[in-house]
């Protein structure tokens, strides 16, 4: 029989009334050593210092309970160290080694142990040390496991609430894939062991919100500084939405306010409160109803699901991996006139700054582009290929994904679906994924798109008025995380979980005219604007927002834009909303926007209509009982990237 990898991890905590895992390590030999070293800590908190005799005989306590604690502080870190030794293999820790291991332990802390066992002991630590530090980055310091049953047992042995009443802190932030490079990828996998449906995706910090709440007892509370995405994304899905769900309130709540230190962060204040919170609730220092796991006010239980026919029209952009891939344009024509062949594979490289910051959104840079060519259909374009040669290349040298650095001519994310999706359009609407303003714009679609860019397969006037409405920005800024204070669009919780006025997003112009002709006089004019003052996306919206800005074109601007959401409101079928159109306070500023009682019906009722497109799509049978896309395990317009094998000579060149 074999201990699982939750057991073990479980086990950690050294809980002796954890039922699920009685083992004799876990014995009435350390339960003893536990309850001596509380009674020692009770009495230095009733201890009155009157002299140096009392002084001498508190430091005696002191340092007993301390050598008590730390007899058995080797029991926790052998645990840990073969949980994160075995994290990842498929065999666990056995109980017929843990047996042998808890005897050989229970011998020495009774003081029973022979010569050779206190030989083994001694191994055992040293192996222990070991264990916890495989897979620690060289550039960290040892790990040292803090065991809180062992550092505190008056907290989690007596009583009848066992556990703090309070947890206050400010936990490290560190996102995604940093977590494995920073710490490894062994403590990533601890921290999925021991967090239930937690996610790789998280920031770090939401763990220690889980931790906090494993170590409070009922009716207790958390104050914590956080990452202010801490109600974005994977990081609020893994803290925040999985404490409300497990008996947990947010009772008050900053949620987003700049770091007082010298670092130009922003942050998150939280309180919350773990079981029968029936206080009142303040968000920014306003009392609310109740606050939501994404910080805001709790209006419903938000939760959207995502629909698949959206799945088939938002993209990422490349990922590139290698700055000898973007060209200036004098670095294209050298290129082209060294070999002309090349401007076959040269093509314009469109980023979010040329979309926000430039009146005519073109580039001026350029990329090549080897799609998913071979080694010999690369090597055709000499001049190309010799650049990369002498830069990519070297770059991805000693790569730790190996296909990255075989296939150093081709990008790490060419995102092949996205450009199958789009061929044969002659517009496509994109955005950039970090953006001051939720706003689209027709580009052409013969270009490499940067990865900040995010990429609509959608092609009439219908839709650019849809995703440029009140309707679909509210819808952004409640479910898509943020980059310091600016949007940072997620094409999952965001797009794919956004219903359109109907089912098929693709079929908008047939059935609403009016929504292609407001969008095409909206475009037009913001176009005209924009070309005419010579400013960029940002600006030009930077004005629309600016109460104390009444030039015409502005003026015209607002007023279309007005119209657009009421003909999208329209299309909904919801002409009875009363949007309220104006200048009104919001988190993000003063703007000339819709009300905020219009705003919190509108996200109502775009949630419900989610809820029933996704009934209807799961009684299509397009997702499986656990709630995931049986579609989205192959698109057929995916197009694989070659599996070709490379012989010894060429291996030698790359």
């Amino acid at each position: 029989m074999g201990i699982t990898r939750a057991e073990q991890i479980e086990y950690l905590n050294l809980n002796p009334d954890n039922e699920a895992v009685q083992y004799p390590i876990a014995s009435q030999i350390w339960q003893p050593i536990l309850q001596d070293a509380i009674a020692k800590r009770r009495q230095l908190e009733s201890f009155s210092v009157n002299g140096i005799e009392d002084l001498q005989e508190k430091e005696r306590l002191f340092e007993e309970a301390e050598q008590a604690i730390d007899r058995l502080r080797f029991v926790g870190d052998y645990l840990i160290g073969r949980a994160l030794a075995d994290a990842g293999k498929t065999s666990d820790l056995t109980t017929g080694e843990l047996m042998v291991v808890s005897q050989q332990i229970e011998q020495e802390l009774a003081g029973t142990a022979t010569a050779e066992q206190t030989r083994e002991i001694t191994a055992l630590k040293a192996g222990a040390k070991r264990m916890l530090n495989l897979g620690n980055p060289a550039n960290q310091p040892p790990r040292r496991p803090f065991h809180w049953l062992l550092e505190f047992p008056e907290v989690f042995l007596e009583g009848e609430t066992k556990g703090f009443s309070a947890v206050i802190g400010n936990p490290p932030f560190l996102g995604r894939s940093f977590i494995s490079a920073n710490l490894g990828d062994d403590y990533l996998l601890y921290l999925l062991s021991t967090f239930p449906n937690s996610n790789g995706n998280a920031d770090l910090c939401s763990h220690f919100l889980r931790k906090a709440s494993l170590l409070l007892g009922d009716h207790s509370f958390m104050g914590m500084i956080t990452t202010n995405s801490i109600s974005q994304g994977a990081t609020r899905e893994n803290g925040l939405d999985f404490l409300l769900q497990n008996q947990h309130k947010i009772i008050r709540a900053t949620k987003s306010t700049q770091w007082i230190g010298a670092a130009n962060v922003f942050v998150s204040l939280v309180n919350l409160s773990k079981k029968n919170w029936l206080g009142e609730m303040f968000l920014d220092d306003q009392r609310v109803p109740g606050i939501s796991s994404y910080l805001d006010i709790l209006i419903s239980s938000f939760s959207p699901d995502k629909l698949e026919i959206n799945s088939d029209f938002i993209y990422r952009g490349s990922t590139l991996s290698g700055e000898g891939f973007v060209l200036t344009n004098s670095e294209k024509d050298e290129l082209i006139e060294k070999d002309p062949d090349s401007v076959k594979v040269i093509k314009p490289f469109l980023t979010g700054q040329d979309i926000n910051q430039k009146p005519n959104q073109n580039s001026e840079r350029y990329a090549i582009d080897f799609e998913d060519f071979n080694w010999e259909q690369a090597k055709e374009y000499s001049a190309c290929w010799e650049r990369l040669h002498n830069t990519v290349r070297i770059q991805r040298q000693g790569n730790k994904i190996k296909q990255r650095e075989i296939f150093w001519w081709q990008y790490v994310g060419r995102q092949e679906q996205l450009y199958a999706a789009i061929e044969g359009f002659s517009k496509i609407l994109v955005c950039g994924q970090v953006s001051k303003y939720w706003s689209v714009s027709w580009v052409h679609p013969e270009q490499i798109f940067s990865d900040k860019v995010v990429v609509f397969a959608l092609s009439d006037h219908s839709n650019f008025a849809v995703l440029s409405s009140c309707f679909h920005t509210e819808w952004a800024e409640k479910t898509s995380s943020r980059l310091k204070e600016d949007p940072n669009y997620n094409l999952a919780n965001t797009f794919e979980t956004f219903p359109f006025p109907i089912s098929d997003p693709s079929g908008l112009s047939t059935q609403f005219s009016t929504l292609n002709t407001i969008g095409e006089t909206y475009y037009t004019h913001r176009q005209t604007v924009m070309r005419e003052r010579q400013e960029g996306l940002t600006k030009t919206y930077n004005r629309f927002h600016n109460a104390s800005e009444m030039a015409d074109d502005i003026q015209t601007l607002r007023e279309l834009h007005s119209s657009m959401d009421q003909a999208v409101a329209a299309a909904y079928g919801w002409q009875d909303l009363d949007l309220g159109h104006g200048f009104h306070k919001t988190k993000q500023g003063d703007r000339f926007t819709i009300s905020e009682t219009a705003r919190r019906e509108v996200l109502d009722r775009l949630l419900e209509l989610n809820h029933q497109r996704y009934a209807e799509e799961v009684d299509q049978g397009l997702h499986d009982k656990k709630g995931k896309s049986k579609k989205a395990k192959g698109k057929t317009n995916k197009k694989q990237p070659p599996k070709a094998e490379l012989d010894d000579d060429q291996l030698n060149l790359l």
